[in-house]
């Protein structure tokens, strides 16, 4: 993993308002099996993005062709069918935060 997923969203971030993207970007998670990043939605949309392209855009942030690679690849975001959202709301931030009140 070249980039924390924190700091792909930051990036992702600031790239989505730049571009005026539809849906807000909420979430971020590396898989590493497939060596690239899955990027949540807003409205349980997702789409992946190559972990090479994200280092185009974090090295290169005006490239044109890296830029409207990633724009295509988030404006055409799919809906996770029912079976797939798990783990949606652990990217998202969502997730249930465990406290050990004995400490």
């Amino acid at each position: 993993m070249l980039y924390h997923p924190e700091e792909v969203l930051d990036h992702l971030l600031k790239f989505a308002k730049e571009t005026k993207l539809k849906r807000p970007v909420e979430g971020v998670v590396f898989r590493e099996e497939y060596g690239d990043y899955r990027i949540y939605l807003e409205g349980n949309f997702h789409s992946e993005i190559r972990e090479k392209l994200i280092d185009m855009l974090v090295k290169h942030p005006k490239h044109g062709d890296t830029r409207r690679e990633i724009s295509f690849l988030l404006e055409n975001a799919v809906m996770f069918e029912e079976w797939e959202s798990d783990g949606v709301a652990q990217a998202k931030g969502e997730a249930g935060i465990e406290i050990d009140l004995n400490e």
